[in-house]
C-alpha cells in the first residue's frame, strides 16, 4: 500500500472503489474468467494514476486503465464511506473487464 501524504489517500482506497464497482459488474453480468481480478494502482505520475486489472494464473492477462488525481480523490473518499461511485466510474471500469474478459479467452 502507498500512502499519498499530500492527497490523503491511499492506493489501497482507490482499489477497494474499483473493487467494489467491478463486485457490482460481476453481480449483474458475471465473469468468463476465473475467480475475481488483481487491482494493481501504479505510482502518481503527471497528475494520473493507470491501474492494472489482471486475471489468469499468473496474471498473465493485463488491462490497464487511468484516472486522474481528482478522479482518484474522489473513488478514494467515497469508498471510506462506504458508497458505490457508479456512473461514468463504473462504466469505465466495465469496459476494463469487458477487455480483461477478451484478452483472455483469446489464448
Amino acid at each position: 500500500m502507498t500512502f499519498y501524504t499530500i492527497l490523503n489517500i491511499t492506493s489501497n482506497q482507490i482499489a477497494g472503489a474499483i473493487a467494489i464497482e467491478a463486485l457490482q459488474d460481476m453481480r449483474v453480468n458475471n465473469y468468463t474468467f476465473h475467480g475475481f481480478p488483481s487491482i494493481r494502482v501504479s505510482e502518481l505520475h503527471n497528475d494520473i494514476f493507470t491501474v492494472y486489472l489482471s486475471c489468469g494464473k499468473y496474471n498473465e492477462f493485463q488491462v490497464d486503465l487511468t484516472l486522474t488525481k481528482n478522479k482518484a480523490i474522489t473513488v478514494a473518499k467515497m469508498f471510506e464511506q462506504n458508497k458505490r461511485v457508479g456512473g461514468d466510474f463504473f462504466n469505465k471500469i466495465q469496459e476494463s473487464l469487458i477487455k480483461l474478459e477478451f484478452n483472455s479467452t483469446k489464448s
